[in-house]
């Protein structure tokens, strides 16, 4: 049997409840502590992992409170991490209620990671399922999120997307794009919509014609 020190024991037991300080590369949870919100007693979450041919992936989340399961949370997809590979998972408030949120990286990319959201519903001491998006921008400021999507080499094939919540509902405010003209070779349809009355409306539709390569 390995011996450790009682101040190693000390630390490492002290690490394993120290609450999340923000998403963060983690190795499993069992559990990931986090202070949902100033004064709120730590709610405690706990994967349920599959293995595999290609690694792991996390297929649920379990909500804890007290020692006992308050809600299951379902990952629907995820692209499989090798086994020594770490999860990306946290607490991040995306619709500035005061509340944190949580996410789960669902798929890596240098520019087109995405996420699993779910959205804090204080009242009911419960996670809404919001859904599988490109990583969020959040902007406090002005209580905004906003995605970037590449789609092709150097940039030059995209989807930006502005969001806001009303009420419980996340509305996509406004969207950017550029993609292959289908029938210009080397030219992009570049288009801008904002949102107007209730739905997108085109406000800039123009082509564009591919940089010269250096």
């Amino acid at each position: 049997m390995l011996a450790y020190p009682l101040a190693t024991i000390i630390a490492l037991q002290t690490l394993a409840t120290l609450p999340l300080a923000g998403p963060q590369y983690v190795k499993r949870c069992d559990p990931c502590t986090i202070v949902l919100h100033d004064g709120n007693p730590p709610a405690n979450f706990r994967f349920e992992l599959e293995t595999v041919p290609e690694g792991r992936v996390v297929k649920a989340i379990i909500f804890e409170r007290g020692g006992h399961a308050v809600q299951k949370l379902d990952v629907p997809s995820m692209t499989p991490l090798v086994q020594d590979e770490s999860f990306f998972f946290g607490a991040q408030e995306i619709n500035f209620d005061g509340w944190l949120d949580l996410l789960l990286m669902t798929e890596r990319g240098s520019t087109n990671a995405k996420a699993q959201y779910w959205v804090y519903d204080p009242a009911a001491d419960r996670f809404r399922d919001l859904g599988e998006f490109p990583m969020f921008r959040v902007d406090a400021v002005h209580k905004r999120l906003s995605t970037y999507v590449s789609n092709g080499p150097a940039g030059l094939a995209f989807e930006k997307r502005d969001y806001a919540f009303e009420g419980s509902d996340l509305i996509v405010m406004s969207e950017e794009t550029q993609k292959p003209s289908p029938n210009r070779p080397g030219w992009y349809v570049h288009a801008v919509r904002r949102r107007k009355d209730g739905k997108l409306v085109v406000v800039l539709r123009q082509t564009v014609k591919q940089p010269p390569i250096p």
